[in-house]
């Protein structure tokens, strides 16, 4: 037996000792980072599609259309965190309306087939989302950005108040029963609410009768944001990893809603949490065209650092800002300064 446990051992070691560098140095920090990178690639290969709303199905959420250029109307089912944007801001599928011009992203396999929806826009969202990204405070001749503002604030008022009676739409992720902690990744459109939130809060869980929760921590998470609450374990017994919920919460203070800058900009971070925080809270401002920059709308976190020069780049301009000694309130502004509105909501660049 240890005859063969000796032959097993040599063989892992010579298999070890062949894969090693021959020059028997390890590898950078940097080249180890770049293999575990995401490719941030899957916005080049989603259809974008205009299209005529024939019918929507709100029990299946689901929706029928006529896409531009087809000669039948389709079928098809919207995933359930998909972004539905109404009126410059985010919505609900209730708020579409037959005959009503779209725009529609579709999320493919592994074959580049279409199979879902996972980004719904009306008309007034689509222009506001491409009229943004060619605003530069430098250039900005020709460019209205206020026409949009009467329908974006009638929106978040509408939207407020679904969050207020609902809660906040997420995703559960981690589960532990045994030690009562779940995580809740809400949705892009909670992001100011969300991270609002700070460990001590009580907050409750959707569900009949409410499930108390108190927040451990809040994590920004790309446009997303984690949120890992403590449970009575029993309350969480039912509950599954994949689950829809919504999250209710005390809303925020008034200024704090319409503030320019993040809800926890000014809590206490290390040098590292405080550079990657800024690039989870702002989206890019690039000039990649084509509707495929995944910062453009997902938050300059989402880049892929390997192919693009934008998320390293700012790091090492925040890097130097905070060696000047200048606050979180102080770096931001000078972002803001230099790229602009767009780097504040969710846009594209065609």
């Amino acid at each position: 037996m240890r005859a063969i446990v000796i032959l097993v051992l040599l063989g892992h070691g010579l298999t070890l000792a062949a894969q090693a560098p021959k020059s028997g140095k390890k590898p950078k920090v940097n080249d180890a980072i770049k293999e575990v990178a995401g490719s941030a690639e899957f916005l080049r290969n989603v259809p974008k599609k205009f299209a005529t709303l024939n019918a929507i199905d709100l029990a299946t959420h689901g929706v029928t259309m006529l896409i531009d250029g087809d000669k039948e109307a389709t079928t098809w089912t919207i995933t359930p965190d998909a972004e539905l944007k109404v009126g410059g801001w985010w919505g609900r599928l209730e708020q579409f309306k037959p005959g009503q011009r779209v725009w529609a992203w579709f999320s493919v396999g592994r074959t580049k087939k279409p199979r879902a929806i996972f980004m719904l826009s009306d008309e007034t969202s689509e222009h506001e989302i491409h009229d943004l990204a060619k605003f530069n405070p430098k250039k900005a001749k020709g460019i209205d950005l206020d026409k949009f503002d009467a329908p974006r604030k009638a929106q978040q008022e509408w939207l407020r108040q679904r969050w207020l009676d609902e809660g906040l739409p997420g995703t559960l992720g981690f589960l532990h029963v045994y030690s009562g902690e779940t995580d809740v990744i809400l949705d892009h459109e909670t992001m100011r609410w969300a991270r609002s939130l700070a460990p001590g809060d009580k907050v409750e869980l959707a569900a009949k009768p409410p499930i108390k929760a108190v927040v451990k921590t809040v994590t920004a998470q790309r446009e997303k944001t984690q949120v890992r609450v403590v449970i009575h374990s029993l309350d969480l017994a039912d509950l599954r990893i994949g689950q829809r919920v919504h999250l209710k919460m005390k809303a925020p203070a008034a200024d704090v809603e319409a503030a320019q800058m993040p809800p926890d900009i000014d809590r206490p971070k290390e040098r590292h949490e405080r550079i990657e925080w800024f690039l989870a809270n702002i989206y890019c401002t690039c000039g990649v065209g084509g509707d495929r920059c995944t910062g453009h709308f997902y938050t300059l976190a989402s880049c892929n650092p390997n192919s693009c020069g934008a998320p390293n780049g700012t790091r090492a301009q925040i890097s130097a800002l905070i060696e000047q000694g200048m606050s979180n309130r102080e770096i931001f502004e000078e972002l803001l300064r230099d790229r602009g509105p767009a780097m504040l909501r969710p846009h594209l660049l065609r």
